[in-house]
């Protein structure tokens, strides 16, 4: 490789910059600064360089990340943060590799999980100031000493070593301060939208799987068959149960209301029951969905409805999701008014639902309440920005409402199945809205995909269009929206392939392919003959499909017509065989897992095996503990388990009805909704040890590191916290208690406590006035041990041998000389702007100097004196409260008086001499016509007059003041 050596300029840098010396650059250094600063920015510009460097960073670089001073608290061995607390060179290749769906075993990619979206916590933990996060090249140094070595060259000489400084200097400046703070910026960036990306995807797969079932279908296979949902909410004895029944459309065709089905009596709950076992054999619905919000639903409601169902119906239970949204929305309000209909009966109209079309009610949380937000899809889903999350929803509906199509006159006849239409292609929420209301004003119902078409978009121009949609609009959404038969009667005229997914421009394909299967002779039919023909096909002889040569169909269309129709061949042959064919999985009831979670809010990640958990003890048996957990599962203690100490034979030895007991979980069955726990101590200890988890790059010298640190903080705090000062004024307070102690008292009263600055200081905070208060710092010096107070006890540089010495000469004194202010005539309880108004009025007023004294809140042993002279503005200077007496320009008196007279005096001797200087000076006026050269305006006699007269008022003001 052949590098450009650079040629040296004949003079040193120093010497060429003197030929640019100007008026903005008035020194040859500041024309070097000036010249490395723009040749720095002319290589930052550059894009072969910025494109290696990028490169270099999408290669290199890694991640290091440390506690915040308030993230080393927070963020403890339990928090989703510590995973990354302490990183130390972690590649950013390793996130980019786990977001690959590469093939893993199940432990595998449960970390590729983990660190495929870990970057968005640390986004958000650097967010909220918790973690630093540095982005820099492991191979730093060695960069810097290419990019050195490509700039300067090889020559030998004093002259070529100062321009090689010369070009390090600006090669350094282009990088430290212009490149490498970009490309950090730039590679956290991409980081953080790789993982965005990547969690919206998920998000998006998570949706698609809850969205792509198809509904529920009988055991027979009909129609036209019934669903029953029922729900007795949390269980509670004094809530009753709901049940309604929903025909195939999702229509309510009866419900009732049960009490005492949870009731402490045998025979109320008998009753109840007896009632429930009526209506389910009054209705015989094809399946039975039980929902709730509580175990009980699972071990005694679920239980007992298939006790009554038996084998003729099926009872199952599904995640609720939808149903608890639905419940509380505006649009289960709009047609389940609240006054008609409880909260608990529109739960059981979502559940029914849900079954009856699984996508429907999923797309009806898709509206401007943002109801899917709710949805679990993803553990970080909720660092997505709205719009992403949105969005990837959005995507999955469409991916799979696309695949299924959308009965557009069901949509139509019932607003609860419209829900999807916005996610048909070539619609959204008001065009599909636009479309469902001129539908209803034109009589319901639309009769073929044809009636949709506008006369100028070259489909059918002699047919009169009843539903203007649009050329484009039509092209992308004709192929989806279905014109089922079961809306209209046998006698009316429907075109078969209005209910496949045959685009409505492929219908010729379709025709003339139903027409050569049933070898009839095209050139005797006409166009109203071929829907006939295809219908025939499609019912009655589909196999003879089988018998089209495609590949010779689509060869022939291609050279006739120029159009590439193979693939297109192959799926209406498909559609014809089996139209609209179900593509979605088959209809799921809730897992266990799903049931677990629906009940409890309790995830496999929340709750498994070694997980530690508070329970509080609710049975205590013999040989075992009933407890019960904050999610209202109930586990078993076991007596073994209860404590590491074998020192009772019986359980109750070790607790009692009430205990709170920490405990591990040993076993956990989701089924059965059963867990078993222990309680000792060494179980729990283990179990915090193995919950710890850790990136394979966590810095474990810097945790130790940080850890001693706080350790030896602590340690030199307990000394501060553990000094007991044999004194009545002294306290175990911080400065915050001393204040709220302090704050009933009178004005300078005081507080002897530790100090937190160091276990070698005392402080003294003392109330000066009403909420404001002085901390004096007392230095230790010849201390006997750690606890003792010093021998030499200074204060700056004033030294004292006791407290008492300080309490009498130094503070005492003090609280003196701030009472010799406060009490005198010209102090003001007020702020420094209410003064000034104060002494700017009384001058206006009297045309005398007015002044006073105000505290310095800032400053709690100044305070502010202030002055206004007639004629000029409001002035202000502070007054030192000293052991001494006030200080006040450079000198100290002993009492407010004292210093007054001297500042009057003070204020007439500067008048004097501003005067004479004045009289100096020759008048920096202009002269008069009649003044001669050289001669002043002092030697004016009028100005001599108005000098004279102008001093004599101020000296009268004064003397007033």
């Amino acid at each position: 490789l052949e590098i450009h050596q650079p040629e040296d300029p004949i003079e040193n840098p120093l010497i060429a910059a003197e030929n640019f010396v100007c008026p903005e650059f008035p020194n040859p250094e500041s024309v070097l600064r000036a010249a490395r600063h723009m040749a720095a920015q002319e290589i930052t510009a550059d894009v072969n360089f910025r494109g290696f460097i990028r490169r270099v960073y999408e290669s290199d670089v890694a991640l290091t990340t440390y506690p915040t001073e308030k993230g080393k608290t927070e963020i403890d061995s339990t928090h989703s943060y510590y995973p990354f607390k302490y990183l130390k060179d972690k590649l950013i290749v390793d996130y980019s590799d786990a977001q690959q769906p590469l093939e893993r075993d199940e432990k595998e990619q449960q970390e590729a999980n983990a660190l495929a979206g870990q970057y968005l916590l640390i986004h958000e933990a650097e967010e909220r100031k918790l973690l630093n996060v540095i982005a820099r090249i492991e191979v730093q140094d060695r960069l810097m000493g290419d990019v050195h070595r490509h700039i300067t060259n090889d020559f030998q000489s004093d002259l070529a070593t100062c321009w090689n400084e010369e070009r390090k200097i600006i090669a350094d400046e282009a990088m430290h301060k212009f490149l490498l703070p970009t490309m950090e910026k730039w590679i956290k960036d991409s980081l953080h939208n790789n993982a965005t990306k990547w969690v919206a995807e998920k998000c998006q797969l998570a949706m698609e799987r809850k969205i792509a079932m198809a509904p529920y279908r009988p055991y027979k296979n009909e129609n036209d068959y019934s669903v029953m949902s029922l729900s007795w909410g949390d269980g509670d004895r004094l809530t009753s149960t709901f049940a309604v029944v929903l025909d195939s459309n999702g229509q309510m065709e009866d419900r009732a209301k049960f009490d005492f089905l949870s009731d402490f009596k045998p025979e109320n709950r008998e009753s109840g029951f007896r009632k429930l076992a009526e209506f389910i054999f009054d209705h015989n619905p094809a399946v039975i969905v039980v929902g709730g919000t509580t175990i009980i639903t699972k071990t005694k409601l679920f239980e007992e409805v298939k006790k009554i169902a038996g084998d003729r119906t099926n009872v199952i239970m599904v995640d609720d999701d939808t149903a608890r949204s639905f419940m509380k929305s505006r649009r289960a309000l709009k047609e389940f008014p609240d006054t008609s209909y409880p909260d608990l009966l529109r739960y059981c109209v979502g559940l029914g639902r849900k079954v009856l079309e699984p996508t429907m009610e999923y797309a009806g949380m898709f509206n401007k309440d943002d109801e899917f937000k709710t949805l679990r899809l993803h553990p970080l889903q909720h660092l997505l920005p709205e719009d992403t999350l949105r969005k990837s929803i959005e995507r999955a509906f469409i991916n799979v409402v696309n695949m299924c199509g959308v009965d557009i006159n069901m949509a139509v006849k019932y607003p609860h199945h419209s829900h999807t239409l916005q996610f048909v292609s070539g619609f959204g929420p008001r065009k599909a809205q636009a479309l469902i209301k001129e539908i209803t004003a034109r009589g319901g119902k639309l009769q073929a995909r044809s009636k949709l078409v506008a006369n100028s978009n070259g489909y059918d121009d002699d047919l009169e269009p009843q539903f203007k949609v649009g050329p484009s609009i039509l092209m992308n959404c004709v192929s989806f929206l279905r014109i089922c038969k079961r809306h209209f009667d046998e006698e009316d005229d429907l075109e078969v392939l209005d209910d496949t997914r045959i685009h409505l421009e492929d219908y010729r394909l379709a025709q003339q392919m139903a027409v050569d299967a049933l070898e009839v002779d095209k050139s005797m039919l006409d166009d109203s003959e071929m829907s006939q023909y295809v219908a025939d096909l499609m019912t009655q002889h589909v196999e003879r499909l089988n018998l089209l040569l495609l590949d010779d169909f689509a060869t022939e269309l291609e050279r006739t017509e120029n159009l590439l129709k193979r693939v297109t061949l192959v799926d209406i042959k498909t559609e014809l065989m089996d139209p609209y064919r179900e593509l979605r999985r088959r209809f799921e009831p809730a897992g266990s897992e799903e049931i677990f979670t629906m009940l409890t809010g309790e995830t496999t990640e929340t709750l498994r095996t070694g997980v530690i958990v508070t329970t509080s003890v609710s049975r205590v048996w013999e040989k075992n503990v009933k407890v019960r957990l904050s999610c209202g599962l109930e586990g078993n203690v076991l007596l073994a388990d209860l404590s590491d100490e074998s020192y009772g034979y019986v359980a109750a030895d070790y607790v009692s009805e009430g205990d709170v007991l920490r405990c591990v979980v040993l076993n956990l069955d989701r089924t059965t909704m059963q867990v078993w726990l222990s309680a000792k101590q060494s179980d729990v200890e283990n179990a915090l040890r193995n919950l710890v988890v850790k990136d394979r790059m966590f810095d474990d010298i810097a945790e130790a590191a940080d850890i001693q640190k706080r350790q030896d903080e602590l340690r030199e705090k307990q000394i501060k916290q553990i000094r007991v000062i044999d004194h009545p004024q002294f306290k175990q307070f911080d400065y915050r208690q001393s204040v709220e102690y302090l704050d009933s008292l009178p004005p300078g009263e005081f507080v002897i406590r530790p100090s937190s600055r160091s276990p070698n200081i005392i402080a003294i905070t003392w109330k000066v006035a009403d909420n404001l208060y002085h901390n004096i710092d007392i230095v230790e010096e010849a201390k006997a041990d750690a606890v003792s107070v010093g021998k030499r006890l200074l204060i700056g540089q004033t030294e004292f041998s006791e407290l008492d010495e300080i309490i009498v000469n130094y503070l005492g004194q003090m609280f003196t000389n701030v009472n010799e202010v406060v009490k005198h005539p010209k102090y003001r309880n007020k702020t420094k702007r209410e003064l000034a108004n104060e002494i700017t009025t009384q001058v206006n007023t009297t045309k005398r100097t007015a002044y006073g004294f105000v505290l310095n809140r800032e400053n709690p042993s100044c305070f502010d004196f202030m002055f206004y002279h007639p004629g000029s503005r409001v002035r202000e200077e502070p007054v030192i409260v000293k052991v001494r007496g006030l200080g006040f320009r450079q000198k100290v008196f002993r009492n407010v008086d004292d210093l007054i007279n001297y500042w009057k005096a003070d204020e007439m001797k500067k008048m004097k001499s501003e005067r004479s200087r004045g009289s100096g000076s020759g008048g920096g006026s202009a002269r008069s016509q009649t003044q001669r050269p050289g001669q002043s305006n002092m030697q004016d006699p009028r100005y001599r007059q108005q000098s004279s007269s102008s001093t004599s008022s101020f000296q009268r003001s004064m003397q007033h003041a």
